[in-house]
């Protein structure tokens, strides 16, 4: 885990090794990625907790909808634009880790020493 934290940090991404896995700090409004080692595949993953973000950011979309509608605008506008701001980061995420995806596939290939 350390030679990947090594190649990473020489492609240019903030990775730093923490309890066993690689955590990559994506610049911008992004969440952190964390790369872990499948052993009996020999690979590498990575790991984001986009789909939890993104579940909870329509949860409450859809709450602040509905609150909305019974009329209560304060909460439902924090609801509203809190589920947008999740989405977004979500969004943002999957679409800045493309160039980690495809460095993760050449290292799991073998193509990249």
């Amino acid at each position: 885990m350390e030679q990947l934290t090594e190649k990473l940090n020489r492609k240019g991404f903030d990775a730093k090794l923490k309890n066993n896995n690689v955590i990559v700090k994506i610049d911008g409004l992004s969440n952190s990625v964390s790369i872990s080692k499948d052993i009996a595949l020999d690979r590498y993953k990575i790991n984001t907790k986009d789909e939890l973000i993104g579940i909870i950011g329509v949860i409450m979309l859809f709450f602040g909808i509905f609150d909305y509608k019974v009329g209560n605008g304060l909460l439902s506008s924090l609801l509203v634009s809190s589920s947008a701001l999740m989405l977004l980061t979500v969004t943002l995420t999957e679409l800045k880790i493309g160039r980690l995806r495809k460095l993760i596939d050449e290292i799991n290939l073998g193509e990249l020493v």
